[in-house]
């Protein structure tokens, strides 16, 4: 609440402290504290979103005692949103989904709470209140306007919300708060953030949620893909944008989904299959141009969080012998406009001369490399360690043995990537020794000799060395020298001209 009184804050924080402390010493009755609030934020054109999700709360646990009955927890759900909604009608599009972040919490607490047959006779309204909620989204989404506001007191206020469910589960409020979501994610509004980052984590929380239900629900795999990657596209506009997608790709790079607590190890394959899906066909050039542009410095780090997401799909498909989808991931790598626009303006190579990337791991290892050279490529320290964990074939298999439940994923154990360091002691003959899946889906790329390859292995180490100080990298580019070829370690690449 940076732009309202310092008395309004301080308000607000003495009445959470007091709120906290009446709930924690057995207090029900609430009215005063929800009169008091009412009159506050009545006569507010654009209420603080804090005091916003602070009155809703007094509500919620005003009405949730009285309330046991399945159908009338939803209802209660469809309340809390349409208060929401009248409480921001003059909000900017980007803080309108924001504040719907107490929604998406109560609507999944109460959906898990279910049992199979409520669930079962309670779907049309569940898959009816999820759709508002998904359609209001994507109004917001179509006029969202830059939000410089910061959220000052998070953690009171999801120790608010979180006061009848925080027991002793992982991840204290925030983990019980944000439950569809990983730990790398939802720490990004730990304590203080801006509103437009707390936007993009619940357009994810959606994302996940829709995604579960209508799996839930029986929905085709091909409708689902399809269905959100218009998602997909829709949220991406505006200024959460950033943060929608940056926090669904990196949740991707972990072993295991929070969702996937809600499944079996079977159907939660199943359902990462569809999200890579559909991640990966998203045409992501809309990021360049319009209300989805994003800014050089953000773009590079979700094109880099893509090109991980590529390779830990190809992977996790060659495990599961779905060589179909495997050569499908790596066609769309080749194919994408955006990775190569990037790399031409913004990565290490101006030109035509630099590296010939064929894989989405050739890339990887590249940008790994230059990083060992002293180049900060990585920005994100996840995206580093994920990237070391992918290039490494002893991590993935591990993590995907778990994610599938040990089932067929290391019957193609064979076909995964020789481990890097080790490829680049390997005897020169096995420089053209490429998995079936690689010939697949690279056919365009020129090969290079055998006499070539013996040549460039003798004294690569040197010459990488050599070239690499021909480099001047500063925030937005790297010069290079026009004759320089930069030479990496094995198969990694093709030197693009000779």
């Amino acid at each position: 609440m940076q732009n309202q009184p310092a008395n309004l804050d301080l308000m607000l924080k003495e009445s959470i402290k007091h709120f906290i402390t009446s709930y924690s010493n057995g207090a029900s009755d609430f009215s005063p504290f929800e009169s008091i609030f009412f009159r506050l934020i009545q006569p507010m054109l654009d209420p603080p979103l804090e005091l916003t999700w602070f009155y809703s709360a007094l509500t919620c646990y005003s009405s949730n005692k009285l309330i046991t009955k399945p159908n009338a927890k939803l209802l209660l759900v469809r309340d809390l949103f349409q208060l929401i909604l009248s409480s921001s009608n003059l909000s900017s599009g980007v803080k309108k989904i924001a504040l719907l972040a107490p929604v998406v919490y109560e609507f999944y607490h109460v959906i898990v709470q279910f049992s199979g047959n409520e669930r079962l006779l309670l779907r049309t309204e569940v898959e009816d209140l999820v759709e508002r909620v998904c359609g209001y989204v994507r109004v917001c989404c179509e006029s969202v306007e830059h939000e410089d506001d910061s959220v000052v007191c998070v953690d009171d206020l999801v120790e608010v919300w979180t006061l009848d469910r925080k027991g002793g589960e992982i991840g204290g409020g925030l983990g019980v708060f944000l439950p569809i979501l990983s730990d790398e994610v939802r720490n990004r509004v730990k304590g203080k953030c801006q509103v437009e980052e707390l936007a993009g984590i619940v357009l994810c929380e959606v994302f996940w949620l829709r995604l579960w239900l209508k799996f839930d629900s029986g929905v085709a795999r091909k409708e689902m893909t399809s269905d959100m990657s218009q998602w997909v596209v829709h949220t991406s506009k505006g200024s959460q944008g950033f943060y929608f997608l940056d926090g669904l790709l990196k949740m991707l790079l972990e072993s295991n989904l929070p969702v996937s607590t809600l499944m079996s190890p079977e159907d939660a394959a199943l359902l990462r299959k569809t999200v890579y899906d559909t991640v990966i066909s998203v045409d992501y050039s809309i990021l360049l141009s319009g209300r989805c542009y994003q800014s050089p410095d953000k773009l590079a780090k979700l094109i880099i969080a893509w090109t991980l997401v590529v390779e830990s799909a190809t992977q996790f498909a060659r495990h599961t012998s779905d060589q179909t989808s495997a050569i499908s991931y790596a066609s769309a790598f080749l194919e994408s406009s955006l990775v190569k626009q990037w790399m031409t303006n913004e990565a290490v190579i101006k030109q035509k001369f630099g590296p010939n990337i064929c894989t989405s791991q050739a890339l990887i290892k590249w940008l790994l490399d230059l990083e060992d050279h002293g180049f900060s490529i990585f920005d994100d320290e996840f995206l580093k360690v994920c990237a070391k964990v992918i290039v490494s074939s002893d991590g993935l298999e591990h993590e995907w043995a778990e994610t599938c439940g040990g089932s067929r994923i290391l019957e193609n154990a064979n076909i995964y990537s020789e481990d890097w360091e080790r490829r680049g002691h390997e005897d020169e003959g096995d420089h053209e020794m490429v998995d079936s899946f690689e010939t697949d889906s690279a056919v365009a790329i020129s090969t290079v000799s055998t006499d070539v390859g013996r040549k460039r292995k003798e004294g690569r180490e040197d010459i990488l060395e050599t070239r690499l100080k021909q480099f001047r990298y500063n925030c937005h580019e790297i010069s290079i020298d026009e004759k320089l070829l930069p030479l990496l370690r094995g198969d990694v690449v093709n030197a693009g001209s000779r």
